[in-house]
């Protein structure tokens, strides 16, 4: 309030009460103060907190300031007490563990199943070179057994089935192409005009066309399929309109020319392909067979230290069982031509030898380190089998023009007609009908034939009834765990009764340890194939 001074005036000065302890200046300077300074009493407060701040912390560090002598830190180094006497063992920090790290169970597991994987990983590539095998004999001994009885259909006017319209066109675009590279390759000329370019241009060269090799199985598929397609739409739709018949005959004939030109250009890269890796292990020097061989190594580079689903890594698999077979195949065809020449020692064996090893040990090395950095269980690739048993089993396939054999080759991502093309090339130039013994030749031949009618046969017994082994025991522990959730909510006697018969019996897993109690994370492979794009990437 105002008060009257002794002359009885009223006073202009506010009380002390009401300005505050420092008689109103702040009040008064906070009302004319410059925007953005702060106060001279809010610069002590902060000056005040920070010099407290640093107070505290000097008084921590004093409290954990210790005077520690030499031999006390090589005491403590040595983890023993002052007076000789081991510091007494406490037991592990299993949650102090998992909390800065990781689980001590989790890492063990981790070791084990980084283990495991490669055997994992052998017993599907395996089984799926069995497939290629069966695949690849298939188009040698049985397609022109069935072709002749396909010609004695024509003859007596029955109908065909698909089937047979498809072995007809597998024939004669095979044939087509065999005919056209004859008289085009010259393999003398080829291997000594190979041989003369430099170490590196031959790298690169080989590099190239290992490329271009995915690239056109990638689209061969597609264009094989579409050609099955085409020639079965214009044989069985035969009540159709004459416009509509024109245009489908004209699809046929331009998937047909389409197929032979891929199959031309796809066997032509391949046979270079061959005489490059020949051209390779012949050489005096192996500076060309160690870049070769040195190439496997580069592909850990590009999967392991990157992010893959379980998708990925079945399309990985593929990819590593396709390739030791076309390396094997390779393999006898550089034997034979060396055969052929006159210059065959082994040596060329023992090299391809020395690439399926190096692309065994890099297929171990990249799935284990895929399945470490991705927290893949090595029972995933149970899995893979399942689904690979299960397309040679699948009943689905009899009415389409794609049989069990093509789908599973489909999906292993395995293309046989060029290679089947280059073998009986090459097999011709062995042959060499101009000789002299050529009726001695004809009857090894058929023999030969004889030989691998019966070991495709084999082949086919084994791969059949495995699948279709695995697949019954893989319908029953489904239909044991189905039961077992049934039996959830009943007596716990005849629960574990029925676990008992489930783990006893469950030898085939179908289904890996993280998806078990997880329905919505379930590996799904029916639409997966080799040259199917998954995710952001197609795997290398």
């Amino acid at each position: 309030g105002w008060r009257l001074n002794q002359h009885g005036h009223q006073s202009n000065r506010l009380d002390a009460s009401v300005l505050g302890s420092d008689g109103g200046s702040s009040t008064l300077r906070k009302r004319h103060r410059t925007p953005g300074v702060p106060s001279p009493l809010t610069r002590s407060k902060s000056m005040s907190y920070l010099s407290h701040i640093q107070q505290s912390r000097r008084d921590l560090i004093d409290e954990k300031k210790q005077d520690v002598t030499f031999l006390q830190y090589i005491v403590q180094e040595l983890n023993m007490e002052p007076n000789g006497e081991h510091r007494r063992n406490e037991g592990w920090n299993d949650e102090a563990l998992e909390t800065l790290y990781r689980s001590p169970n989790s890492i063990r597991s981790g070791v084990y199943n980084f283990l495991r994987v490669p055997f994992s990983l052998e017993r599907f590539i395996a089984y799926a070179i069995m497939v290629c095998i069966d695949t690849f004999l298939y188009y040698v001994t049985l397609l022109p057994i069935r072709l002749i009885f396909t010609a004695k259909k024509l003859l007596l006017r029955h109908p065909l089935k698909i089937q047979d319209i498809c072995d007809i066109l597998r024939l004669f675009t095979m044939f087509v192409t065999l005919f056209t590279l004859m008289p085009l390759f010259n393999y003398s000329f080829l291997y000594h005009y190979i041989r003369g370019q430099s170490t590196l241009k031959l790298y690169v060269t080989y590099n190239m066309l290992e490329l271009f090799d995915k690239m056109s199985s990638a689209f061969g598929i597609d264009i094989q399929d579409a050609m099955y397609y085409s020639a079965t739409k214009l044989y069985f739709d035969r009540g159709v309109q004459v416009p509509e018949r024109f245009f489908v005959a004209r699809d046929c004939v331009l998937s047909i020319f389409g197929y032979i030109v891929y199959l031309f250009i796809h066997t032509t890269l391949l046979y270079v392909r061959i005489i490059t890796l020949n051209v390779a292990l012949n050489s005096s020097n192996n500076a060309l067979f160690t870049l070769l061989v040195s190439n496997n190594f580069l592909e850990l580079k590009k999967p392991i230290f990157k992010r893959f689903a379980k998708e990925n890594v079945f399309q990985f698999s593929c990819h590593d069982a396709t390739e030791r077979f076309q390396l094997l195949i390779f393999g006898l065809i550089i034997a034979m031509q060396n055969s052929r020449a006159a210059v065959f020692t082994g040596q060329e064996i023992w090299d391809v030898s020395h690439c399926l090893m190096a692309e065994v040990v890099v297929d171990f090395l990249k799935h284990a380190f895929i399945a470490k950095f991705n927290d893949i269980s090595s029972t995933v690739y149970g899995k893979f089998l399942d689904k690979l048993c299960e397309d040679m089993t699948d009943d689905r396939l009899q009415d389409t023009f794609l049989d069990n054999m093509n789908i599973a080759s489909r999906r292993l991502g395995f293309t046989p007609i060029p290679l089947v093309t280059i073998v009986l090339y090459v097999t011709y130039l062995y042959f060499d009908p101009s000789r002299q013994d050529s009726l001695r030749r004809w009857l090894f031949y058929f023999q030969l034939f004889i030989t691998l009618l019966l070991f495709k046969l084999l082949i086919n017994i084994f791969v059949v009834g495995f699948a279709s082994r695995r697949r019954v025991k893989m319908e029953h522990s489904n239909k044991l765990r189905m039961e077992l959730e049934r039996l959830k909510q009943g007596s716990k006697n005849a629960l574990e009764d029925r676990e008992d018969r489930f783990q006893a019996t469950n030898t085939a897993p179908t289904m890996d340890e993280d998806n078990e109690h997880n329905p919505s994370r379930q590996l799904n492979l029916t639409k997966i194939f080799r040259y199917a794009l998954f995710g952001k990437r197609l795997p290398e």
